[in-house]
This record gives C-alpha cells, sequence and structure tokens, in this order.
C-alpha cells in the first residue's frame, strides 16, 4: 500500500514536471538573463569606448556635456524623476519613470549600464543610484517582446556641499579648478589659448591633423570677431573648444600683487557678460555652444570668480605645475632679453621633461600654448611636432580636457595661486 502510494505521488511530480511554465514567468527568466548579459560585459565595453572617440548622437538635454545617449522612444518608456537638468547635493539619487509593456528595464549613467529591475508596470523604480561625475547623463531602457528601447536622456548635477570630505573615487569641488588630470593614465592634454592674435594658428591645426590629435582651444569673443573662419576651420577639424571671456580683461590682481585678489570692479555681472557675449557670438559662427570649459584671462581666477562662472555650467581649466616646472610653454614671451624667454627647442626640452624620472611622470598633465605670438622667428610651432612626437614615443595619448575630466579618478583641484 505504501508502495502503491509512493508510485502515486511520483506520478504526480512528473505530471506537473510535464505542466508546460506561464508564459509570462518564461519571458521574466530570459530578459533577466539577457540583463544580467549585459552587465557583464559592461566593463568590457567600457573598455572598448574609452579607447575610441565619442561618437553618436548627443540630443538637446540643456548640456553640452560630450556623452554618448541613445534614440528615445518616451511612448514606451519614459523617466519621470528626478527632472532634467536637477542639481543635488547627495551622491545618491532615486530615477523612476513609467514603462510599458516592458519586462525588465536596464538604467544606463553615462553610457554604462549599471541597474537592471523588473516593472511593476506601469511603473519603474531604481532606489539607490551613485552619482560618478559632476554632470551625470541618465537613461532607462526597456526590454520587451518586441525588442528594446530607450527612454528620453536627462541630466543630473552633482554639487558637493562647502566643506564636505572628498574620496579618491570622487575628488570634485564645487567649484571646479581643474589642473591635471589622473595621474595614473598615461594621457596628457594640448591646450591653446586665442587671445587676439593667431599667426600661428593654421600652423598649429596643419600639425594636429598630421598626428590625428584633438586639443582643447579657449577663444575670446574678440577672437572670434576677428577671425570666424579660423573659428570654422577648428570646429571643423574636431577640436574642443572653450571659453576664454569676451575681451580678455585682468580679473585678480595677480599680475601686480601675485595674489588672487579679486579687482574692484569685477563683479559677478562682468564675469557672466564676458562669457555669455563670448558663447553668443560662437553661436552665431557655428551653430551651437561652447564646450563648458573655460580659462581665465592670464590664469588669474579665485573661488568667488570660479564660483560666477559655474552658474553658468563652467569648469575652469587651468595647467599643470610642478614646484619647479611647469606645462605652460611661456609661448608668450617674445623679447629675448626678458629673464622668462626660452628659444622653441628650450620650451620643447622643458615641455618634455616634465615629471621625468618620477612614478607618474607628465600623466594628465595639461599644456598650455598659443594661438598667436609677437616673436618674428623661431616660433614654438616649429617644435609643436618634437613636442607631440616626444610623448607618442613614451607611451602617451593625447586627449582633450573635456575627455580627462570625464575620465577622472583622482584629480588634483585646487586654487590655482591663491595662496603664495
Amino acid at each position: 500500500m505504501r508502495a502503491y502510494t509512493r508510485s502515486m505521488k511520483m506520478d504526480a511530480t512528473v505530471k506537473a514536471m510535464k505542466k508546460p511554465l506561464p508564459q509570462w514567468i518564461i519571458r521574466a527568466l530570459i530578459y533577466s538573463g539577457i540583463a544580467a548579459i549585459l552587465i557583464m560585459f559592461a566593463s568590457v565595453l567600457r573598455t572598448i569606448s574609452d579607447t575610441e572617440s565619442t561618437k553618436g548622437s548627443y540630443p538637446d538635454i540643456g548640456s553640452d556635456v560630450k556623452i554618448k545617449t541613445f534614440p528615445a522612444k518616451i511612448e514606451i518608456i519614459e523617466i519621470m524623476k528626478p527632472g532634467n537638468g536637477v542639481k543635488v547635493t547627495s551622491p545618491i539619487i532615486g530615477v523612476e519613470g513609467k514603462a510599458h509593456s516592458c519586462s525588465v528595464v536596464g538604467l544606463y549613467l553615462n553610457a554604462e549600464l549599471v541597474s537592471t529591475t523588473m516593472p511593476n508596470i506601469p511603473l519603474f523604480y531604481f532606489k539607490e543610484v551613485k552619482l560618478t561625475r559632476k554632470e551625470n547623463i541618465i537613461q532607462a531602457k526597456c526590454f520587451s517582446d518586441e525588442g528594446s528601447s530607450f527612454s528620453n536622456a536627462i541630466i543630473v548635477y552633482y554639487i558637493i556641499p562647502q566643506g564636505t570630505e572628498r574620496t579618491n573615487s570622487f575628488m570634485q569641488s564645487s567649484v571646479d579648478n581643474l589642473l591635471r588630470g589622473n595621474r595614473d593614465r598615461r594621457e596628457i592634454a594640448l591646450t591653446f589659448d586665442g587671445g587676439s592674435m593667431a599667426n600661428v594658428a593654421e600652423t598649429i591645426l596643419e600639425i594636429l591633423r598630421k598626428h590625428s590629435i584633438k586639443a582643447t582651444f579657449f577663444i575670446t569673443g574678440i577672437f572670434i570677431e576677428k577671425y570666424p573662419d579660423i573659428v570654422k576651420e577648428i570646429n571643423r577639424d574636431g577640436h574642443e573648444i572653450g571659453n576664454h571671456t569676451y575681451s580678455h580683461p585682468h580679473l585678480t590682481s595677480y599680475f601686480t600683487t601675485h595674489q588672487q585678489i579679486t579687482l574692484k570692479g569685477v563683479t559677478r555681472e562682468l564675469v557672466i557678460e564676458e562669457l555669455k557675449k563670448t558663447d553668443n557670438l560662437f553661436y552665431e559662427v557655428i551653430g551651437r555652444r561652447m564646450n563648458p570649459y573655460w580659462r581665465a584671462p592670464y590664469g588669474e581666477n579665485n573661488t568667488e570668480i570660479r564660483q560666477w562662472a559655474s552658474e553658468l555650467g563652467y569648469t575652469h581649466i587651468g595647467w599643470t605645475s610642478g614646484r619647479d616646472e611647469t606645462l605652460d610653454s611661456l609661448d608668450w614671451v617674445s623679447d629675448a632679453e626678458m629673464p622668462k624667454y626660452k628659444t622653441s627647442k628650450q620650451i620643447a626640452a622643458q615641455i618634455l621633461s616634465f615629471g621625468y624620472g618620477t612614478s607618474n611622470e607628465a600623466n594628465g598633465g595639461i599644456i598650455l600654448m598659443h594661438l598667436g605670438t609677437e616673436r618674428k622667428d623661431d616660433s614654438i610651432t616649429q617644435s609643436l611636432s618634437s613636442i607631440i612626437e616626444g610623448y607618442m614615443q613614451r607611451g602617451y595619448r593625447f586627449v582633450t580636457v573635456g575627455y580627462m575630466n570625464r575620465h577622472k579618478d583622482d584629480l588634483i583641484i585646487a586654487d590655482y595661486q591663491e595662496k603664495k
């Protein structure tokens, strides 16, 4: 009797096992597996994308940040909270939205898949999303029987409160002053300032083309007015273009006192007007806004001035200097009788020797040069190729400051010469 009972139970078990699973369970298992595979390969995809120039579509999300985003179908999936352009003081946020007929929703932070969830149709929610940058691009992706679709892209600004301790994983001050990129990455950035002269700009562009290098240019409004064709050429070659104010004014007393004290008459309104006017001129010539980086004329800036500029979304970019060395080419010094004057060969040697023999050498270095010079001969452009080739031979890769800023892990962000 007991054997018969066991036999009956086994038959019932076998029949239950043969009974097909409901379709919704099968779909959920399939899409959960797909999502897990996507997450597993996310780090590989990041490595591949980091070796390429940023390509693709950059929809209007209220920022000039160049992070790849994906075409959206908001009728299928849409992020509702947080709102586009919101500023937060916590690095952890929640993301919620609507998803129609989605079995699984994936969350993309700065073009990387970071999490997945099964929505409670029509709603989905990610409770803890860790922001990794000052400007974070967020999109959601719907996986369904019909395929996959992306949501709208939003930007969330992370502002660290004054006095908050920074960690190595996210060293970013609320009022930015980027002087050097990641010391662990064998990368270096060429930057060129354009004030009111452009007599070596064409030669510089030719050299950059020859070596397939993208650089960052900081130009004034006066430069744009005088040389619109050169500005178009810089843009056409795919270089990054930042703001150098309209009229290149002195902003602090550093020139006379060696202290970064805001000059009398330099106000929030003046700084914002200088930057806005230049950006508007650039838009008239190019049809887009400048990249969200600026460099103060003569390097004169302080926390107050950078705060004013940050209201327009600008990050200040300085250049890299050590205790007794600098990546400022000093190519603007034209009088051979001046103590700071160096020949083009001496300038090249100075830049190539920066940090030589140290563990990090010139990693993350930002080089400063100019598009115009009053030198009648021996221009720095005569040695620009030597500088480029010298660093390339040592295994360096040239990147823009925007790329450097997006890939920072452990930065030097400090007040530039505010204290003597």
